[in-house]
């Protein structure tokens, strides 16, 4: 309904569902919504169309029944917010309470930014009285009750415009709600006035199946923004690694990798001749990828020609019922609303059933960890950020100067250093060096994982595993000439540093980012070798966990919940102490934080 009616966005009430989430629709819209009462009578949402998805900054859910989103169009802040008012049997501090709440959430927006409230109010504004021409168009419908004049004056105190009442309509059209022989005008939709202007129609809509008894209100908009340079995230077209699988194609690949490799003196020319060679034969025998990025979701994948029948039915009976009223075509709607829901429910499970019955067959856990990352993606409010905050709080924009922040963020947090202290003393472990076997290069190869993200040079650690024998030659002998001369390639030195969010905190707040760096699969090869020698030439204590083959931090916390239960047996006293260093950890004043340690232990007396 949403494409055919080209909304962009849709204010929604009465959701009834329970949680603080967000849910991809079909056709890519995606609905965000605010939990319902216990009793399940409440609930607004905010349904969002592709394009305003990325444009999002914040979303605010006040309770069940208001909740706003804010997002950027050129510049300009824009909040749309949806309510749901108590109804007229509700309890008079109910209503209060919400008159209270939505008056709290205005005040907080900045008269700067443009607003739009649509909701179901449950109020009758009716015609306009003598002052109200700034707030009310003069089109309204029924006589004004309590709930209207607390409308009105909601209108007045913050300069909104009720556009329901803007445009002249015949008394039928202004109809939002009907139960029965009852009609109301209880839904709106209101701007600020200095932003009335661009308001061009705001119109009742009926045949529409949203609810059973309200009626879609849309209102078009042409906002008058400043006009920025729309930047376009362009995919680079990437070598089909993942074709290494097919035997035909592999050995296609190895016979003419190994064919052209130059085994050259100089480690820069070394390397630049032949990773050359092997991104050159890869485009050749896997080919490349499209460099559209991942397709979009067109529609849902599910709706087949029976649930489109089905469903084209029900609307055809709302319609019907809508002009006529009678009791025979409401019952007729309510029949095709259940075949509805019935056909969309069985092809559902259809369409996930093969799926999953593969799954539960291969028991593939990557692919299980896959669909529940996606899952829980997809529940998130802000997916696709456009929009970063400075140091200062202020949201940026401009792809210039996002890019600058994040360079900005990283210089800082990666150049800062702390005064270094020797706690040892020890002259250098100088004497003579082995040089890199090949039983060495081989095993660091085999011990790399698979699947990989690869660095900015393209090469994955598949194509030594799989050129075999005479790769793991032609990697040792890369090895060899790294060891003797002292030098590695300059390509290996430059890689791409991806923020990843930390699942917690504002999501515009750089510090809430983990940098991980995307680096030449074959020098992650080359540091797993020289790793493992000085494994040999060290001693790690016995209590660190992390970074320790063999150990897990899982098993630290383990440990700690059984020092704690035995502790718990014996009604002993426990004192613990935890540090959490931040971000680049290794950097961190190791002496100074042992120094204060010790004197939190001596000042509470613990052993």
């Amino acid at each position: 309904m949403m494409q055919r009616r080209k909304i962009k966005a849709l204010c929604v009430q009465e959701t009834r569902w329970k949680g603080n989430k967000a849910n991809m629709l079909a056709e890519g819209y995606k609905l965000l919504y605010s939990s319902a009462s216990p009793k399940s009578r409440n609930g607004v949402g905010v349904i969002l169309h592709r394009e305003l998805q990325e444009e999002v900054c914040e979303v605010s859910r006040v309770n069940d029944r208001i909740m706003y989103v804010k997002m950027m169009f050129g510049g300009e802040m824009v909040t749309v917010l949806t309510a749901y008012a108590p109804q007229a049997e509700c309890s008079e501090d109910e209503k209060e309470k919400f008159w209270r709440d939505l008056d709290g959430v205005m005040v907080g927006i900045p008269e700067i930014e443009r607003v739009i409230v649509g909701g179901d109010l449950n109020g009758h504004v009716s015609g306009r009285k003598g002052g109200e021409e700034r707030w009310h168009g003069g089109w309204g419908y029924g006589e004004r009750n309590e709930e209207g004049k607390k409308i009105v004056e909601f209108a007045v105190a913050f300069y909104l415009v009720i556009t329901n009442t803007s445009f002249q309509r015949k008394r039928e059209k202004l109809i939002t709600y009907r139960s029965g022989e009852n009609k109301s005008q209880i839904d709106y939709i209101l701007c600020r006035r200095k932003n009335n202007e661009e308001v061009r129609n705001t119109k009742v809509i009926y045949g529409e199946g949203i609810a059973t008894q309200h009626q879609l209100i849309v209102a078009d908009c042409e906002m008058k923004v400043c006009k920025r340079q729309r930047y376009i995230n362009q995919c680079e077209r990437k070598i089909k690694w993942w074709r290494l699988k097919d035997k035909n194609l592999r050995e296609e690949f190895s016979e003419k990798v190994l064919g052209k490799v130059k085994l050259a003196e100089s480690v820069q020319e070394w390397w630049k001749i032949n990773s050359a060679v092997i991104r050159k034969t890869g485009e050749e025998v896997f080919g490349l990828t499209s460099g559209k990025g991942v397709p979009k979701d067109k529609e849902a994948w599910w709706w087949n020609e029976e649930v489109q029948n089905v469903v084209k039915e029900k609307k055809d009976a709302k319609r019907k019922w809508d002009m006529s009223g009678s009791a025979e075509d409401g019952q007729a709607y309510k029949s095709a609303k259940k075949e509805g829901k019935r056909a969309v429910a069985n092809a559902k499970a259809e369409s996930v059933r093969e799926p999953y019955e593969q799954l539960q067959k291969n028991q593939d856990m990557r692919q299980l960890i896959r669909i529940g990352k996606s899952r829980d993606k997809a529940s998130k409010d802000l997916t696709a950020i456009k929009q970063m905050k400075d140091e200062t709080g202020i949201i940026l924009h401009d792809h210039g100067e996002i890019i600058q922040s994040w360079l900005n963020y990283f210089e800082k947090l990666l150049n800062e250093e702390n005064v270094r202290v020797n706690t040892e003393e020890g002259g250098s472990n100088e004497g003579l060096t082995m040089d890199i076997s090949r039983d060495e290069a081989e095993w660091a190869v085999e011990n790399m994982k698979n699947g990989k993200a690869v660095g900015l040079d393209q090469i994955p650690v598949e194509v030594w595993k799989y050129l075999g024998k005479k790769g793991i030659d032609l990697l040792w002998d890369l090895m060899r000439k790294i060891w003797r001369q002292e030098e590695m390639p300059d390509e290996w030195r430059t890689s791409a540093l991806i923020p990843i969010f930390k699942g917690k905190g504002i999501v515009q707040d750089c510090s809430n980012y983990r940098g991980i760096k995307l680096m030449a699969h074959t020098m992650k090869i080359w540091e797993r070798v020289i790793e493992a020698r000085l494994r040999k030439e060290t001693v790690v204590c016995e209590e660190q966990f992390g970074f320790m083959p063999g150990r897990r931090t899982t098993d630290a916390i383990h440990a700690l919940r059984r020092i704690v239960e035995g502790h718990g047996e014996l009604q002993a006293d426990l004192h613990m102490a935890f540090f959490d260093l931040q971000k680049t950890y290794d950097k961190s004043p190791k002496g100074r934080n042992m120094e204060r340690l010790e004197r939190a232990v001596r000042a509470r007396e613990v052993c």
